[in-house]
């Protein structure tokens, strides 16, 4: 890694063509990337209308939120995926199946791996009257992150929020 560029692979659950606040920001930061000289490698669930291609994985609806697809893959998979492409850096930018598929993979390659934090899903529990498996996803979610080297997040209310 002489030149600067890095071989990233990227991790996501949403991404393009979906329209979310989420996929809309891995998108353009995808392509802020590119346009600097980074490879990337996008990882995310396959949509109903694609068609089957490296990258694109099984996906199967939140059971709580059905217009959001999680992905689904064996590490294996990702391990193969992160060799075969040469990945330097695995960002994982979801934290569901698929997230912690890759977060294995990385792991047993020795990646550096990074995450983010975009949406507060424990808080998702109370909205959708599941109050008590928001202590449970707290738990996971630092349990996720701190697993990781560095966890970038929107905003300083946000980094203030996850420190507590």
């Amino acid at each position: 890694m002489t030149t600067g560029k890095l071989r990233i692979a990227l991790i996501t659950e949403t991404y393009p063509p979906e329209i979310n606040g989420v996929a809309l920001t891995l998108g353009k930061a995808v392509e802020e990337l590119r346009a600097r000289g980074h490879e990337i490698q996008v990882i995310r669930p396959r949509q109903s209308d694609e068609a089957a291609q490296e990258g694109l994985v099984k996906a199967f609806p939140l059971f709580f939120y059905p217009q959001v697809k999680l992905g689904w893959t064996h590490p294996g998979y990702l391990t193969d995926c992160f060799q075969t492409w040469r990945s330097e850096v695995v960002h994982i930018a979801t934290e569901g199946p698929l997230g912690y598929s890759a977060l294995i993979a990385a792991r047993k390659l020795g990646l550096p791996v990074v995450t983010s934090f975009h949406t507060n899903f424990d808080q998702y529990f109370l909205f959708y009257g599941i109050p008590a498996l928001r202590h449970i996803a707290r738990l996971y979610l630092r349990h996720f992150h701190n697993a990781t080297r560095q966890t970038l997040v929107p905003s300083q209310g946000t980094l203030q929020r996850l420190h507590h």
